[in-house]
């Protein structure tokens, strides 16, 4: 997250600012988290981006969320910048049980082609 997309959601959503917003590097970010702290960790468009060596973070996912990881991300097609996952394998490796999954095939959103998964921690 950069400086702008922070003051756009500060002014979009106002109500959202007694919240506490961390930015920086999921590698850096996350291990300073306490275990559990986290009822969910939702993630969009993003893990998609983390290259493999940091695959350690997905670990560190299922470390700080105490109930709920849910996913929207591309798992099937790479690029410059896209490392291609299967979620359902790397959170079911690591202890959680996946609830719910989805294709996206359509949407108004710009979503076609990915998957949503939840998993239970």
């Amino acid at each position: 997250m950069n400086e702008h997309a922070l003051e756009i959601m500060r002014t979009s959503f106002p109500e959202m600012e007694p919240v506490s917003i961390y930015k920086g590097l999921l590698e850096e970010v996350l291990p300073r988290f306490e275990a559990k702290i986290f009822d969910v960790v939702f993630s969009m468009a993003v893990l998609e981006h983390i290259h493999p060596q940091s695959n350690f973070i997905f670990k560190e996912i299922v470390r700080v969320c105490k109930k709920y990881i849910i996913t929207i991300e591309i798992e099937h097609s790479s690029g410059a910048r896209v490392f291609p996952r299967n979620y359902r394998e790397i959170f079911e490796k690591l202890g959680c049980t996946m609830v719910y999954h989805e294709e996206i095939k359509e949407s108004c959103c710009e979503l076609k082609s990915y998957t949503a998964r939840v998993f239970k921690t």
